[in-house]
């Protein structure tokens, strides 16, 4: 079932969706066309009013940055019904009605800054004050509710700031809330709004203060994150080492572990420096996090290390991450050292090797022991990721940067400033010198992988079985992968005797015919490298084994087994940016001592015919040079007997929404002989692939006659229907000898977040359902001590 959660959950609002000349940003638009938006002309004066008419002032690069933000990338596409108008202006038109947001860099226009008059409010050049309080820093968006004039109920609103992604991140928040487009957002927008991330900020409403056509904050609502995180800034305490400073230690019981973090920094810092050279200013300051929720709270961002709001960086401390933290402090020195930010800096891809060049270690390994792996894997980057000016929204920094290091490497010159004085190669040069790059490491003799190059067939002999749960992210700051709450879930998990777990990491795919895919990566919302890094470590330190199964979540209501190219040239673009998405993750999950590793989801139409077989053979070859566990293709119930490189494989992997019965009544028996059916299909599939099979995915949803289209949430909500499914598939699969495991879709890191008990949904939780019965004794069947369950087979 490769359904994602989607960022938002979604409501009517009953309006249309306008963008008036702009029709290619209207919809959410495909990379093809971000890559060619041109800005919209003024609003006419004359066009007729819109709900909601956003006004973006005078900079073409705003106005696009709002296009390309949350809102009309995921959510406008869902509701048609909206009626937006978007378009340059400096001023509020006084439309007779729907609201208008004017959308401004600092300075503020004069017409906005009027617009505020009789608010606590002042405007500087780069600086705004509200309730007396100033704020400087470049990441500061205010939000502010303006009076409306006289006779207009429509609300005016002004968004304005220092920096455009920030200030296109308000404008998201801003209309997702006025038009009501998401559950998690329900609450209606406060008069003001201070925003230093997108979850860090000063919120409050406005009263009358006494004075004739003045308006004061009220004390009562005037709730401030930022203060408190000034404040809790301010009293942290503090670990230095020369030029390093720790700031937010709590737990002097580390004080040791944090003295030698401090001290290995400075060490690294006095080394890169000098291979830089950079002279300047070396103090840095760095804020050691609680946890990761509390890292991208505070910063806006989530990784082993990050740039800091109000430190050089933010880290979460793990020993494991060493690495990350000096390649992030790289990063940061050649920053100062002007290479990194301003007029010459240099692409995103080339800093990520000067980094790594400096800093050294990577994932376990000296870079320069990742080219010969990167080169057998064919996971080299090509000059254009390595060049682009931002980076690439399918490419892997993962993969790319210890090719980049390298290659600064063999430039001339001893010190960074030396091997990058000259102008960076075209293209096709750095192409050809990567090409002589990847020919070295080939000729490099590597140690024998820990996996086996190639699967061998099974024997027949009963294989350890896996309980395990598809344990879904939920899309949240404080309930996702890499929130603390994991944990918990995990454990309220083993309670039921699950003892394995799936991870589920997703790319973006607008149009599953289309070439493009996005890595959601870098949102703290999504399923970044850190939260699977983490989940993955809670997961293994609560005894639990880990599939890493990376999805494909596709637009426009289709789903990963309608992913087609229509010639053989979009093939070659797709499946590179799939390779790439792939070995990233195998990567990944062979750091995180991954025990299992799933290739693809349900791409039923990828995996047929000559070619796509032949490509899935190598892909299958690269990801054992990088990954040393058993591999398994996740494929759709009825499309698994196709797939023809189950012999490359480790397991048959079955995403199993088998039909049990086609009537709205089914007795048990019907059910019970419908599962019995289901169980003959699957070992006939086991032992012609002569592989062990594993239910890569299997459930039922809470819905009546939940056996009919197991696949489907559509329908009424009913609990005992699902249980019934339940028992009557696990009655008939009991433990077979070919049975690997099972993993049940499906239970969220943060299951109050995803609705508490069950919210009333169709849904496909069991999690404080009835099923949940079925689950506990399905896992417990086999287990020592207990008694085999009725239909199975037991444990040989």
């Amino acid at each position: 079932m490769n359904l994602r959660p989607p960022f938002f959950g979604f409501r009517s609002c009953g309006a249309c969706l306008l963008i008036l000349a702009y029709p290619v940003l209207g919809a959410c638009r495909s990379p093809e066309q971000a890559a060619v938006a041109r800005v919209a002309p003024p609003l006419p004066e004359t066009a007729e009013r819109a709900p909601i008419a956003v006004r973006v002032a005078g900079d073409r690069a705003l106005l696009e940055a709002v296009h390309a933000g949350d809102f009309f990338r995921w959510v406008a596409p869902r509701h048609p019904e909206l009626r937006i108008e978007v378009g340059a202006g400096q001023t509020f038109l006084d439309a007779a009605a729907g609201a208008e947001i004017g959308v401004s860099l600092l300075p503020v226009p004069a017409a906005f800054a009027a617009a505020a008059t009789g608010l606590p409010v002042r405007f500087e050049p780069d600086a705004f004050s509200i309730g007396g309080e100033r704020y400087t820093q470049s990441a500061h968006v205010l939000t502010l509710r303006l009076p409306a004039p006289p006779g207009r109920e429509a609300g005016r609103w002004l968004v304005v700031g220092r920096e455009r992604a920030a200030i296109a991140a308000g404008v998201d928040d801003l209309l997702i809330r006025l038009t009501g487009t998401s559950r998690r957002k329900t609450e209606a927008p406060a008069d003001f709004e201070v925003r230093e991330t997108q979850w860090l900020a000063r919120r409050g409403r406005f009263v009358a203060s006494g004075t004739p056509g003045e308006m004061a904050i009220d004390p009562a609502s005037d709730d401030d994150a930022i203060l408190a995180r000034t404040r809790a800034l301010a009293g942290a305490g503090v670990v230095a080492s020369g030029r390093v400073s720790l700031r937010g230690i709590s737990d002097d019981s580390r004080r040791a572990e944090w003295a030698d973090l401090a001290a290995d920094l400075d060490r690294s810092l006095s080394a890169m420096a000098a291979r830089i050279p950079y002279h300047g200013d070396l103090a840095f300051e760095i804020a050691v996090e609680p946890d990761y929720a509390a890292e991208a709270r505070a910063n806006g961002a989530v990784g082993e290390a990050v740039e800091g709001r109000r430190t050089d960086l933010a880290l979460v401390f793990d020993s494991a991450d060493r690495h990350a933290y000096r390649f992030a402090l790289a990063r940061r020195l050649l920053a100062r050292a002007g290479l990194a930010d301003g007029a010459r800096a240099l692409p995103p891809g080339i800093i990520d090797g000067a980094a790594l060049w400096l800093s050294g270690g990577w994932y376990g390994r000296a870079y320069g022991e990742w080219l010969t792996p990167l080169a057998r894997a064919g996971a080299f980057p090509a000059a254009a990721e390595l060049l682009a000016p931002t980076r690439p929204e399918d490419g892997s920094r993962l993969l790319a940067a210890p090719v980049a290091a390298a290659w600064v490497e063999s430039r001339a010159g001893k010190t960074l400033r030396q091997k990058l004085s000259t102008d960076l190669p075209a293209n096709p040069a750095l192409d050809r010198e990567l090409r002589s790059l990847r020919a070295a490491a080939n000729r490099i003799s590597e140690p024998a992988s820990a996996g086996p190059a190639r699967a061998a067939a099974w024997d027949g002999a009963a294989v350890p079985f896996l309980r395990g749960v598809s344990f879904a992210m939920l899309n949240s700051i404080d309930g996702g992968y890499h929130a603390p709450g994991v944990a918990t879930e995990l454990s309220r998990l083993a309670t039921l005797g699950a003892d394995a777990v799936s991870l589920m990491p997703f790319a973006y795919q607008r149009d599953a015919h289309g070439p493009r895919l996005a890595f959601l990566d870098d949102h703290p919302s999504s399923e970044t490298d850190i939260g699977l890094l983490h989940a993955a470590r809670r997961a293994h330190a609560q005894g639990f084994s880990v599939l890493w199964k990376p999805h494909i979540w596709v637009s426009e209501g289709s789903w990963p087994g309608e992913i087609e190219m229509r010639d053989e040239a979009t093939w070659s673009l797709w499946w590179s940016a799939y390779r790439r998405y792939v070995l990233h993750h195998a990567l990944l999950a062979a750091w995180a001592r991954a025990d299992i590793f799933c290739l693809g989801v349900e791409l039923d139409r990828t995996v047929t015919g000559p070619e796509r077989e032949r490509a899935w053979r190598e892909l299958i070859a690269s990801v054992r040079v990088l990954f040393p566990g058993p591999l398994t293709y996740a494929a759709n119930w009825d499309r698994a007997p196709e797939v023809p490189f189950w012999d490359a494989l480790d397991f048959v992997g079955v995403d199993a929404y088998y039909p049990l019965a086609s009537g709205d009544q089914a007795t048990d028996a019907d059910l019970a002989a419908g599962a019995a059916g289901v169980v003959r299909q699957l070992e006939h599939l086991a032992k012609t692939a002569r592989r062990p099979l594993l239910l890569t995915e299997v459930g039922f949803p809470a819905r009546r006659a939940a056996w009919r289209e197991p696949h489907s949430e559509a329908g009424e909500y009913e609990e005992e229907d699902q249980l019934r499914s339940y028992r009557a598939l696990f009655g008939a699969l009991g433990r077979r000898p070919w049975l690997a495991g099972v993993f049940l879709w499906k239970a969220f890191s943060d299951e109050a977040g995803a609705g508490g008990r069950h919210g009333g949904r169709a849904d496909f939780r069991f999690l404080n359902r009835r099923a949940e019965a079925a689950v506990r004794d399905y896992f417990a069947l086999g287990a020592p001590g207990a008694t085999e369950a009725a239909g199975g087979k037991g444990t040989p």
